[in-house]
């Protein structure tokens, strides 16, 4: 584990599943790879600030985009260890179709605890919700998505442009728009 300044560099970890949507997952990770490049350029010697890695949320550490790019994992969900800072979800197919192993759920709920800062890029929300990661919670997605959004949760509510629909558990059928 590298350290700046008698500090571990933050890890962040991008989960991607079958499908992912390939923006949603480097377009982040690129930030952040970026970030620590440039850190170590202009202070040369010195670790790295971030680290990044790519977790696949299957049992397997490869995995093909939603436009047909294979990505090789660092780990899977189940062979992530130690530390992490930041943990970020990126959308796609598999998150939008409800086709994540409900061990991926368990397993963002049990890690959720021990992560300072967890989110999600686009339709990846739906899977923070599906863990109920976001319940109480304001939440957003592609404004594309965000009907699929409304329909699957009860405890969030979700930002489309202005508006915000909440669902209201007492009342599953009642939505609020302010």
């Amino acid at each position: 584990m590298a350290f700046h300044r008698g500090r571990a560099a933050l890890r962040f970890a991008f989960v991607a599943a079958p499908g992912t949507e390939i923006l949603d997952l480097v377009g982040p990770l690129q930030v952040f790879a970026r970030a620590a490049e440039m850190f170590g350029k202009q202070n040369a010697g010195s670790p790295p600030i971030y680290s990044v890695e790519v977790v696949s949320a299957s049992s397997q550490r490869s995995l093909v985009t939603n436009c047909g790019v294979r990505i090789a994992a660092h780990k899977t969900f189940r062979e992530v260890r130690g530390k992490i800072d930041t943990l970020l979800v990126a959308g796609g197919s598999a998150i939008e179709q409800d086709e994540i192993n409900a061990d991926v759920v368990r397993w963002l709920r049990k890690m959720a605890g021990r992560i300072r800062r967890i989110g999600s890029v686009c339709t990846g929300a739906m899977l923070l919700a599906r863990a109920g990661l976001l319940d109480g919670r304001r939440a957003t997605t592609h404004w594309n998505w965000c009907h699929i959004l409304i329909k699957r949760l009860i405890r969030i509510q979700s930002s489309f442009g202005t508006q915000t629909f909440t669902r209201r558990p007492e009342s599953p059928r009642e939505w609020t728009w302010h």
